[in-house]
């Protein structure tokens, strides 16, 4: 979890994607007794908002979950992995929905979710703030939109500045992969000239591991950093853009979908690269916690 805030529970608190549920679900999510057990959930968490939160301003917390529809008969016919808002005596709404759905390696999202209409931005205490989940902060010749050039042109439509951009991920490790996340959100940080919070799960869940260290970057580097493969919580004020404005393309970009799959391989393709013993580290802790 993240949270730019001061005192109390005042601030706007972030937490990762499918956060509600777990994540990856699979079939899960079209049996009944866990469609049951999570709509009274969201009830629950409505009624706590509603009854224990009232008092709490300025306060949001937006967090990942599920968001259903259903037909006649009652069964699902169209479910969304979206951002759930909770705000001081409201029930919890959807705010965003995820555009970019994988399908490959571990992900089968397309056989399960229906994609989100496009970009949103959140407001709070002034700032305009916008959303993503996880897939859509990556440019790639899989899919056919970009949200991130989406979320762009939304604020030159509004004539707005971007104060600050967060995605909510469920990223299973592998290892490398945090580096990467980091050169892209700096990518995204330079081009919507915006700070950028990343918010990832850790946990192990069946075969799947989270190694956490969410993070924000400023434009020009790090600013806050949570524990690797260990729950954390960051807190700090909202940070202010600091880096040189990004007249890159997006999408010519080193850090794309397809450099988080690339093989630790030497030159002669022949042997994999040595380990150094940072990474042998890394790699101990992953497997402590898996």
């Amino acid at each position: 979890t993240t949270t730019f805030s001061n005192r109390n529970l005042k601030g706007l608190h972030l937490f990762p994607e499918l956060f509600l549920t777990g994540y990856p679900l699979q079939d899960l999510v079209l049996q009944k007794s866990f469609i049951d057990d999570y709509q009274a959930f969201l009830e629950d968490l409505s009624a706590w908002s509603i009854q224990q939160l009232k008092s709490q301003e300025p306060l949001a917390l937006i967090m990942g979950g599920l968001s259903y529809q259903f037909d006649t008969f009652g069964l699902p016919s169209q479910i969304e992995n979206v951002l759930f808002l909770l705000e001081p005596g409201q029930k919890i709404r959807p705010i965003y929905s995820k555009q970019l759905l994988p399908n490959y390696d571990l992900y089968e999202e397309k056989k399960y979710f229906t994609p989100g209409p496009g970009p949103s931005l959140f407001r709070f205490e002034g700032c305009n703030i916008g959303l993503l989940i996880c897939e859509d902060m990556w440019f790639s010749h899989l899919h056919d939109s970009d949200p991130v050039e989406q979320l762009k042109d939304h604020f030159e439509t509004i004539n707005a500045n971007c104060d600050l951009v967060i995605n909510l991920s469920a990223s299973p490790y592998h290892l490398g992969k945090f580096d990467q996340r980091v050169q892209r959100a700096l990518e995204i940080s330079k081009y919507l000239k915006a700070p950028f919070a990343y918010v990832n799960r850790v946990a192990g869940e069946d075969e799947i591991l989270f190694d956490g260290r969410s993070f924000v970057v400023d434009g020009q580097g790090i600013i806050a950093m949570g524990q690797a493969f260990k729950s954390d919580f960051l807190s700090l004020p909202l940070p202010l853009y600091k880096g040189t404005p990004s007249r890159t393309p997006l999408s010519s970009m080193a850090n794309s979908w397809s450099t988080l799959f690339s093989t630790r391989l030497s030159s002669d393709t022949t042997s994999l690269l040595p380990l150094t013993d940072f990474e042998c580290e890394e790699i101990l802790e992953a497997l402590i916690l898996a």
